[in-house]
């Protein structure tokens, strides 16, 4: 027979087996610390779900479970029967849970060691975030799916503040919100790349002031290459560049009721420039109603970004307040500009 202390502890572990094998599906366990995990949406089965590989956008091919299973098993029980000397305390997860139309958390995954995983959101769905996020020098969250709603309910995606992170990038994909939340110390905060239809609303993005040159700065919100994108009601604080839109393909966005304010070093409010390596900047966009202080410069419109409208927006600038490369080539009409001691 065994001594009493195994055999409570032989006990004990095949109590905990069936929730182990349930942690193991919804995406704890495993030795894959590196991988993203998908993000899963509110008509999803989880008990079906396991950390995934992808193919095609939209593909998923359940063929990780049985080995997440058995590494959660095989490290209970050794971590339980004592094979493997003392048990290790699981650092608190995080967790993203799913929305239901009626805003209640239907579903959720629970990523074990989160400060180690970026997350990418690679089906419909809306989603919610349940707890802050943590990550170092990398893109904390990424969307490639269309028709995506994330909110990050009062919650804050966190970087390092290396000026190598991004906080959310959304590419590839249409019609996508993300709203309410707060995004720090990132290199860009929110980062928009060949997508349509795009609300970026509500998000206070803070940087740390860290200056520096192109392209190791701090960026509030990079647009390229994308089309009726609207960044509405946000709060930007110390940027060296608060909002930045880029390439011949940006068209039709809406810049309005954001309050976008510079630290010491900040260098540019907005801009407007060419894709990198491209040539033609953006055009059609409506840059309307904000509020832009403690900038070296307001606003500036490149020689080849052209037919936008800059429409109503305070200017509290250093040195200048708007910069047309190509002069009447944009419509600015009805701007309040100030310069302010430094």
């Amino acid at each position: 027979m065994l001594p009493a202390r195994i055999r409570w502890r032989r006990d004990v572990a095949a109590r905990w087996i069936p929730s182990i094998r349930s942690k193991a599906v919804h995406g704890q366990g495993g030795d894959e610390k590196r991988k993203p995990f998908a993000m899963i949406p509110s008509n999803s089965n989880l008990t079906d779900l396991s950390p995934t590989t992808h193919g095609p956008r939209g593909a998923v091919r359940h063929d990780l479970r049985p080995t997440a299973i058995a590494c959660a098993v095989l490290f209970a029980l050794t971590a339980l029967v004592g094979l493997g000397g003392p048990a290790v305390a699981a650092a608190s997860p995080f967790v993203i849970g799913a929305a239901s139309e009626s805003g209640d958390k239907v579903a959720a995954i629970t990523l074990d060691n989160f400060r180690r995983r970026p997350v990418q959101i690679e089906r419909s769905g809306s989603y919610v975030l349940s707890r802050d996020l943590l990550l170092d020098g990398e893109v904390a969250i990424e969307i490639t799916a269309s028709d995506v709603t994330l909110d990050l309910a009062g919650h804050a995606v966190v970087g390092s503040g290396d000026l190598d992170g991004v906080g959310i990038s959304i590419a590839g994909a249409t019609n996508v919100k993300v709203s309410g939340g707060n995004i720090r110390s990132q290199g860009i905060g929110v980062r928009v790349t060949d997508s349509t239809n795009v609300e970026i609303a509500d998000l206070r993005i803070d940087a740390d002031d860290a200056g520096g040159a192109p392209p190791a700065i701090e960026i509030g919100v990079l647009i390229v290459d994308s089309r009726g994108v609207v960044v509405r009601g946000n709060t930007i604080t110390e940027t060296f560049l608060g909002v930045f839109v880029r390439g011949a393909n940006s068209s039709g966005n809406y810049i309005t009721g954001n309050t976008i304010t510079g630290g010491d070093n900040g260098e540019l409010a907005i801009c407007y420039n060419p894709a990198p390596g491209g040539t033609g900047g953006p055009s059609g966009d409506l840059i309307a109603g904000n509020l832009i202080s403690r900038f070296r410069r307001g606003f500036s419109f490149s020689a080849d970004s052209a037919g936008n409208v800059l429409q109503g927006n305070t200017f509290a600038y250093f040195d200048l307040g708007i910069v047309e490369a190509t002069p009447q080539s944009n419509v600015i009409e009805g701007n309040v500009e100030i310069e302010i001691p430094r």
